[in-house]
Order: structure tokens, then C-alpha cells, then sequence
């Protein structure tokens, strides 16, 4: 006796488990996201949840081909449609800020079209936001950011908007721009790493320059230690002549009411 099987979208009991990251339209974080998300409607059978739903009506002026090559394969499951369908708009309510989630809310509607009203969002007036992205690239510099890994992360993500607005900006250009906004105490590797065939990626780049910095804090906290050990010394040094000398003059004094 054949069972139905459940659909592996109900075994999720908190999605935030394997999409850790809450949208916000202040953030530049909307690629990562969207990255997770396709991830995981991969992983759970609900590929066709993010794109238009095929309908007897729609599906019947479509060949038998193109249906294989447009659509995942489907599977007799228990859940209805449209129970998988909610429960991957609440996976995308649950990831999103309280002001986006209250930004694309319809009635009625349907996980595409809430993915759809977030990506234009992000993604639309592409000219613009392409113009923005690369002014920031272009402005941005070490000092602005408390560790090299977090500067070498916030041009990742720029690199990133700019690739999903359909830029051509090359890893190759990221990398150049990031060691341009390297400040005067890494001028050896910005120098070095140019010259270097062929240009290391971005990650390698990210990988050297936090070794760079690493060896830079270390020898400033040795300094730093070396130099409090070096003030240390010239001040107890006074500070012990200084008790001699009190210690003196107070037995004199003792001496010579001694004598009066």
C-alpha cells in the first residue's frame, strides 16, 4: 500500500535556522538573502513557489518539451499548493524587517509576488543605483572601518549590488579599488600586490591584508608593552630616591630633638 508523501517544507519549524539574516532597506544585505532563499527552496522542493504558477489554462499552450525544461518535476504530495505556497510566504515575512514586511503585504496574494515586489525594491532604477553603488566603491577607505575585514566585506557587498544591477565591474577592479583605499601604513602591499601576476582574487587579497594587519597589531602591542615597561622603570626610580631621601632627614631631625 502506497502512501503520499509529506512535502519536506512542513518539517521546517523556524527557517531563521537556515536563513540567519533579516532584510532591511537600509542594509546592503539583499543578495546574501536573496542567495539563502533560493538555497533553501532548492533544498525543499519549492522551486516553483518563486516563479508563475502554471495553470491547466497556461500550460496547455505549451508543449510537452518546454514544460520539461521550464519546470522541476512534480511530485503527489499531501499539502495542497496553496498550504506550500503560505508557508513560503511566512519563510519570506519571517526574514524581512517589520517595515519591509508592511511595505509589500497584499491581501491575497502569493510567495512570487511578495519575491517579486522585494526585488524591485532592491534592484529597480538600475542606472541610479549603479551610479550610487560605484560612488561608494570609489569613496571608501580603511579609516572608516574599525578592522580590514570588515572594509574588505562592506566592498565585497558593493562588488555584489553592482553585479545583480548587470555591472561589468570586474573581482579584478574590486581588488584595485580596495588597495586604493588602503591608508599610508600598508603602502608596501598596495604597491606589491598590483605588480603581481596574475592580480590574486579577492579573497586571497582579503587573506594577505589581514595577515598585514594582524602583524602590525601584534608589533604595536609589543611596542606599546615595551614602552610601558620602559615609563614604569623611570618613574619608580625617583620615586625610591625620593623615599630615601624623606627617610634621611627624618632621623635626623629625630637625632637632634634627641640631643635638645
Amino acid at each position: 500500500m502506497s502512501h503520499t508523501p509529506i512535502h519536506p517544507v512542513v518539517t521546517v519549524n523556524n527557517i531563521k535556522n537556515f536563513i540567519p539574516l533579516i532584510l532591511d532597506s537600509q542594509t546592503e544585505h539583499y543578495n546574501t538573502w536573496a542567495e539563502l532563499f533560493i538555497l533553501h527552496r532548492k533544498a525543499y522542493d519549492v522551486l516553483d513557489h518563486l516563479k508563475p504558477r502554471v495553470t491547466a489554462t497556461s500550460s496547455s499552450t505549451e508543449t510537452a518539451k518546454d514544460k520539461d525544461k521550464e519546470q522541476p518535476p512534480k511530485h503527489a504530495y499531501l499539502e495542497s499548493w496553496e498550504r506550500i505556497d503560505s508557508i513560503v510566504l511566512q519563510w519570506i515575512y519571517a526574514t524581512i524587517s517589520q517595515d519591509l514586511m508592511h511595505t509589500i503585504m497584499i491581501t491575497n496574494t502569493t510567495a512570487y509576488d511578495a519575491w517579486c515586489r522585494l526585488k524591485n525594491l532592491f534592484l529597480d532604477n538600475q542606472a541610479a543605483r549603479t551610479i550610487t553603488i560605484q560612488n561608494k566603491i570609489f569613496n571608501a577607505r580603511l579609516e572608516q572601518f574599525s578592522t580590514m575585514t570588515e572594509y574588505c566585506q562592506h566592498m565585497k557587498l558593493l562588488h555584489d549590488q553592482l553585479t545583480s544591477l548587470g555591472s561589468t565591474v570586474s573581482e579584478n577592479q574590486l581588488v584595485l579599488q580596495i588597495l586604493t583605499g588602503l591608508t599610508d601604513q600598508y603602502e608596501n602591499i598596495s604597491l606589491i600586490l598590483p605588480q603581481t601576476q596574475p592580480l590574486p582574487d579577492f579573497f586571497k587579497t582579503r587573506s594577505r591584508l589581514c595577515q598585514v594587519e594582524e602583524r602590525k597589531n601584534a608589533q604595536a602591542k609589543l611596542s606599546a608593552q615595551s614602552a610601558g615597561t620602559a615609563l614604569h622603570a623611570s618613574t619608580d626610580q625617583p620615586a625610591r630616591a625620593q623615599t630615601d631621601t624623606r627617610t634621611y632627614i627624618w632621623f635626623d631631625n629625630s637625632s637632634e630633638r634627641g640631643r635638645g
